[in-house]
């Protein structure tokens, strides 16, 4: 496939090895939001993700409460991790461009006991009722960055779909 990064003129069978490109545009509003992507990134180094909006950002958050605070020169987050969102800060608005590899949306995400932020990796969005039903009796709550909560005891969807770009 002559729009693969790994591509050969010389090749003559389909090996099923093509390597692509892939983005992803992340609005990042003015204020406190949380983030994800379904896209494993080319380089995974926080500054290298965030260069492009490095003036308009003012801290990142993992669920385990490191950081990446860039006026200060602190990251022990290092680098994203694949389901896991974020929440982000932004002095003003701008746009956040994520290139890589897509992330195989059947990753199984790893969930702490108590609270997460879980990342969304699909590209599609979906009913959290529908996506979450397998393991919709383990989970007490789920809330979007509004407070819309999906509420699996009963049988309650206030988030309605799961969104790209978005963490719960």
């Amino acid at each position: 496939d002559n729009t693969a990064t790994n591509y050969d003129e010389n090749a003559t069978v389909d090996d099923g090895s093509c390597n692509y490109i892939f983005s992803q545009n992340i609005l990042l509003p003015e204020g406190w939001s949380m983030i994800s992507t379904y896209i494993d990134p080319l380089n995974n180094d926080l500054d290298e993700i965030f260069d492009g909006v490095i003036d308009d950002l003012v801290l990142i958050k993992d669920q385990s409460g490191f950081v990446y605070w860039p006026q200060f020169a602190l990251n022990n987050i290092y680098s994203l991790s694949i389901g896991e969102g974020y929440q982000i800060n932004m002095s003003s608005q701008n746009n956040l461009l994520i290139q890589g590899s897509l992330i195989n949306p059947s990753t199984e995400i790893p969930l702490n006991s108590g609270w997460n932020i879980m990342g969304f990796s699909c590209i599609n969005s979906g009913f959290a009722n529908e996506l979450l039903l397998p393991i919709s009796e383990k989970i007490q709550l789920v809330k979007n960055n509004f407070g819309d909560v999906y509420w699996p005891e009963f049988d309650f969807n206030g988030i309605g779909e799961l969104l790209p770009n978005q963490g719960y």
